[in-house]
């Protein structure tokens, strides 16, 4: 009989223990979703404009971002030092408004220099990048998002 009576005190015990533990359970659960569902803070795909300036003088470049559409949604200006180089992510000038952006970018500079991209995400792949003798370069696709 006393066999009884504690199993019937650990299923009463048990029985009135549950509830909290669920929802202490359930609230885990959510929370774990919540992170799996959020937002990244950084893009999870970007692309890498990388200028180098192979002339003993540094070297201005001045940036335009463009959405498929044609729209401007950023512009940037960077400064080459003479015999070195330096790169921007596009999702540093581009309008946070305009993310996830996929578009193109302008670049004209003065002295000119040699442009490349990399788009950098779950596979890394480099992308063309034109240069023209006037010091204009375009990057044809260039994404972040």
């Amino acid at each position: 009989m006393k066999i009884a009576h504690t199993a019937v005190a650990v299923l009463v015990a048990g029985l009135l223990f549950a509830a909290p533990v669920q929802a202490q359970l359930d609230a885990d659960i959510a929370g774990a979703l919540n992170i799996v569902d959020a937002k990244p803070t950084v893009p999870s795909v970007n692309t890498a404009l990388i200028f180098t300036n192979p002339k003993n003088a540094p070297a201005r470049v001045k940036m335009a971002a463009y959405n498929y559409q044609g729209t401007q949604v950023g512009t940037h200006e960077l400064a080459v030092p003479a015999r070195g180089l330096k790169y921007v992510f596009v999702s540093q000038f581009v309008d946070a408004s305009a993310l996830p952006f996929v578009g193109w970018v302008e670049a004209k500079a003065s002295p000119s220099v040699f442009p490349s991209a990399v788009l950098l995400g779950v596979g890394t792949t480099a992308l063309p990048a034109n240069n023209r003798k006037t010091g204009r370069m375009f990057f044809r696709l260039t994404a972040a998002y």
